[in-house]
C-alpha cells in the first residue's frame, strides 16, 4: 500500500477536487479526510482555550481533612 499526502483547499460548494496523483485510471484507493484547522465549535469540551486564574495557588487543598493533623 503506498500513502500520498496531498493539501488541498475545499470549495464553496463542498467539491474537493485533487490533481497529479501518481495512480493509473481504475485503480482502488481508500480516502481519509482530516481538516487542518481545529474546529472552534466543539461541543466536547467547551471550556478548552479558555483562561484561568489560580487565586491561591499555594495553598493547601484539603488541610482540613487530614486527621492527623488535628
Amino acid at each position: 500500500m503506498k500513502t500520498i499526502h496531498k493539501e488541498a483547499v475545499l470549495k464553496d460548494d463542498g467539491i474537493l477536487t485533487i490533481h497529479d496523483l501518481p495512480l493509473k485510471k481504475g485503480q482502488k484507493v481508500n480516502i481519509q479526510i482530516h481538516s487542518l484547522e481545529e474546529n472552534k465549535s466543539s461541543k466536547k469540551y467547551p471550556l478548552r482555550g479558555l483562561p484561568f486564574k489560580l487565586s491561591q495557588p499555594f495553598d493547601s487543598v484539603s488541610e482540613n481533612d487530614w486527621n492527623v493533623l488535628k
